[in-house]
This record gives C-alpha cells, structure tokens and sequence, in this order.
C-alpha cells in the first residue's frame, strides 16, 4: 500500500510527466488495495498471485484457471530489455523463484509487463525472462566494466528492444 501510495507523490508525476509528455493522466487517483486473493469476473476466477520484488517492489500478477492466461505485470518481460538497475543477485534469484511459480501454472497465454511491439504473449516469455536474468547474472560476474556488461548483454539479446543502458545500472540523476 505505502509503495502504491507513493506513486502518486508530486515528484514522481512530475519524473512520470517528462519521461511520458502527454501520456500521464491531469488528474491521477490512487487506486485502493483489494484485501482478497479471488474474485469472480463474467462468471471467471480470477487469482491475484503476491510476488514481491522483481523489477519493483511488490510486484502482482493476475492468473485466470478457466482460460490459461496469466497477466503477469512487471514479473514478465518478452522481448524487452530488462530493469535490473534496482536489483540484486539475491532479489533476482527470488524473482526466477517467481517465474517458477508461474510456469508450474501451464499458462497458455502469457501477457507481459514489458514487451516488443508485435510478440505474441506466449508462455514462452517466462522462460525468456528466467533465461535473462540467469544471463546478466553470469555477465556481471565477469564483465571487466558496466558497458563490457551492457555490450555482452546487447551481443546475447540483439533484437530485443529498449537498448538503454539505464536498464542494467538506474536511472541518471535527474
């Protein structure tokens, strides 16, 4: 809730506003915390799995049993480079536990929280997400600089989108 709370702080929407010009709402409302885990849409259980941090803290999916989809938020990416300037080799190992949980699932669509313009939300993107994190792992532990890191990283995922270096490091003072 404190988290939830605080994006809507004046200066986040003013950070929201000149990152995003013309797309952040004139007046934004915070929304309310849902205190159950269930609820029934169209005749539909909807399941909202807790996840913790993954590229924020407190991250949340949405899974629906009747139909295989999971709308995984900020735990899934496909095809777009991933934020892990806030990250840890503890948190992201917690975060592949996340990733787990949700292939254990067998979801037969996957929506991401990030994603290339045109993929397909497949199931997939679990495993590609699972994949990356593994691989920025094993780069960071060798990389002589923070570009030789992003160099090896951009070598490994070439076509995926989002190349910027703040990423993999945080975001520049601003």
């Amino acid at each position: 809730m404190n988290a939830m709370q605080m994006s809507f702080t004046p200066p986040v929407e003013r950070l929201a506003r000149r990152m995003f010009p013309g797309q952040v709402a004139t007046k934004l409302v915070a929304p309310e915390p849902y205190e159950h885990d269930t609820c029934t849409l169209e005749g539909h259980e909807l399941r909202i799995i807790e996840q913790g941090r993954t590229d924020s803290p407190d991250s949340t999916s949405l899974y629906v049993p009747s139909i295989g989809l999971i709308v995984a938020g900020d735990v899934v990416y496909n095809q777009c480079r991933m934020y892990v300037g806030d990250t840890t080799p503890e948190s992201r190992k917690s975060w592949i536990e996340h990733l787990d949980r949700l292939a254990a699932l067998n979801p037969t669509i996957v929506v991401a929280g990030h994603k290339k313009p045109g993929a397909p939300d497949s199931p997939s993107a679990i495993q590609d997400t699972k994949r990356y994190l593994e691989d920025f792992d094993r780069v960071q532990k060798t990389a002589m600089s923070d570009q030789d890191l992003f160099d090896q990283m951009t070598v490994l995922y070439p076509n995926w989108v989002a190349n910027q270096s703040w990423l993999m490091f945080g975001f520049p003072e601003v």
